[in-house]
């Protein structure tokens, strides 16, 4: 993955005026677990999916695990 940002964003980021949060659809960890039907989506494995479940790259930030604040 290539992430592509200017010098100028970059030091928003380092400076602080462009802020990020923890995602909340994978709970920060960058992944999406979901059930064999691809209908539950939760940011971690269910304890009754046994090993009936797939895991993939979160698709609210991309697999960051951030997202920025509005």
């Amino acid at each position: 993955m290539i992430i592509d940002i200017t010098t100028e964003e970059l030091r928003n980021i380092i400076t602080g005026k462009t802020k990020y949060m923890k995602c909340m659809c994978c709970d920060n960890e960058g992944y999406e677990y979901w059930d064999e039907t691809g209908v539950s989506v939760l940011p971690y494995p269910h304890p009754d999916w046994g090993d009936n479940f797939e895991r993939g790259k979160c698709q609210n930030c991309d697999g960051i695990g951030f997202v920025k604040a509005t």
